[in-house]
């Protein structure tokens, strides 16, 4: 019953409504671009953006691959392009369910980690679950290689090891260096556990190591050969840039990601995951509850001091910390149960009654986040910049012998409306020519102009006579008469 209700509770987070949104204007965006040229030049090593290698976009191509199978099987919509984060993240939220009930004395545990996911702001919204961006995918691969590696202090296993290590190349293939930012953690962990001695007398710890080393360095070195250059720009985009500046003006204080957990994105259960980590680092240091308490919060904190000391900050880089303050927040409610339970003499209460009663627990932070989530999505629909998908395809229904027209772009990027052009491109064979708002001048009388936003059009109406031949919203489509 217990999966019955985490699937239902996963259904609503991460799938409902996910292919409704529209694309999103930077990360999601370009992603669905590089997949899409991926398809279309069956180019799968080097991402590709206007038909040209990126070097904006720098990170191993395994979540661009997983897209390009998406749409390929579901064809060019939004749904395709996030369907493999939430995929990724429903398996996030099994694989702790299925941890915790394993391994964790209680196996209310795993549920208790599962739905707190599940209801978690910070993880479920836009850029990480149900977005068509790294992060997902990333946070898989991460929570993968620390519960592996905790396996491994619990019972120096060979395999645990290996896993791990498996799991950290997989993290690199998605987000590059992002994906071992979190190694030191693991260090620290042992140490604190009294393991690193061993640890560090293990073979397989440097057999691990020179694996992950040789098959990520053998990547980056034919990437580097197929389009020299790349190695450049991953230090400019990935490494020495942000860390040491602040990229494209992302820049907020030193406390900003503890304020943004305390404040929205964990703080139902914030206080949860500390009397969890609090008591957990109470237990004998051979328990289980000891060990999960001493390397989730050995990661969280370890990330949380390295992503403040970063020039550049985004609201999503700390999403590889949810799992671990679920699964804190999980022990801290365990703990506070089983207390109340031995204070007040309650009797034993079968696990149905115990999934019911977090069910009520969960009832308030989940409603919330369900509302957030309607308010996110009905905001994209008013943002102009986000409007040429629909407008094109409804101008597609009305007017079919319309199949040459300008697209006039945001004097910024626009990921989104390039997205909608190149679908109507590959998909409708119409012929597109892509303006920037700038450069108005170069419009020819007879020509045909898609624009969005009632500042482009209104600025496009001071110079010149128009005929309205389709209009929806702050979307138009206009020829131009003189």
């Amino acid at each position: 019953m217990a999966l019955f209700f985490l699937l239902a509770l996963a259904f609503f987070s991460f799938f409902f409504r996910l292919g409704s949104a529209p694309m999103q204007l930077w990360d999601e965006s370009r992603l669905a671009l590089n997949a899409a040229q991926m398809l279309k030049h069956q180019q799968w090593l080097i991402t590709m953006y206007q038909d040209q290698p990126d070097l904006w976009n720098t990170k191993p191509p395994l979540m661009i691959w997983l897209q390009a199978l998406s749409i390929q099987a579901l064809g060019y919509t939004e749904l395709a392009v996030r369907l493999p984060s939430a995929l990724a993240a429903l398996a996030t939220t099994l694989l702790l369910f299925w941890y915790g009930h394993r391994y964790l004395r209680g196996p209310l545990l795993g549920w208790l980690a599962a739905v707190v996911l599940v209801s978690a702001p910070g993880y479920v919204g836009w850029h990480v679950a149900r977005t068509g961006d790294y992060d997902a995918l990333l946070v898989l691969w991460t929570t993968a290689g620390v519960l592996a590696f905790g396996r491994y202090l619990a019972t120096e296993s060979r395999r645990a090891l290996w896993l791990a290590a498996a799991a950290f190349t997989l993290a690199v293939f998605t987000k590059g260096v992002a994906g071992v930012l979190g190694l030191p953690a693991l260090v620290l962990a042992a140490a604190f556990t009294g393991h690193l001695p061993t640890l560090l007398r293990r073979r397989d710890l440097y057999l691990c190591g020179l694996a992950v080393v040789g098959m990520v360095g053998s990547y980056y070195a034919i990437r580097e050969a197929a389009g020299p250059g790349y190695l450049a720009a991953v230090w400019a985009n990935e490494l020495g840039g942000r860390a040491g500046g602040s990229l494209e003006g992302h820049e907020e204080s030193v406390g900003w990601y503890t304020s943004l957990l305390a404040e929205f994105k964990f703080s139902f259960w914030l206080a949860f995951a500390v009397v969890g980590f609090g008591l957990g680092i109470r237990q004998a240091r051979t328990t289980p509850e000891y060990q999960l308490a001493v390397l989730c919060g050995v990661w969280v904190g370890w990330y949380l001091l390295l992503l403040s000391s970063m020039q550049t900050k985004l609201t999503w880089y700390d999403a590889p910390i949810y799992p671990a303050l679920a699964l804190l927040a999980a022990l801290g409610i365990g703990a506070l149960a089983q207390a109340a339970h031995t204070h007040f003499q309650l009797p034993v209460l079968p696990p149905v009654l115990w999934v019911l009663g977090s069910l009520l627990l969960l009832w308030g932070p989940y409603a919330n986040l369900m509302s957030d989530l309607t308010t996110q999505h009905r905001h994209r629909f008013v943002e102009a910049e986000l409007q040429f998908g629909r407008h094109l395809q409804r101008q597609h229904e009305n007017l079919p012998a319309l199949t040459a027209y300008t697209l006039m772009m945001p004097p910024s990027y626009n990921g989104s409306t390039e997205w909608y052009g190149f679908i109507a491109e590959q998909t409708r064979q119409h012929q597109l020519t892509y303006r920037q708002a700038n450069a108005l001048n170069q419009i020819a009388t007879g020509e045909t102009v898609v624009v969005c936003g009632n500042k482009q059009r209104q600025q496009l109406l001071q110079q010149y006579a128009v005929e309205v031949l389709w209009q929806q919203d702050s979307c138009a489509t206009l020829r131009v008469i003189r």
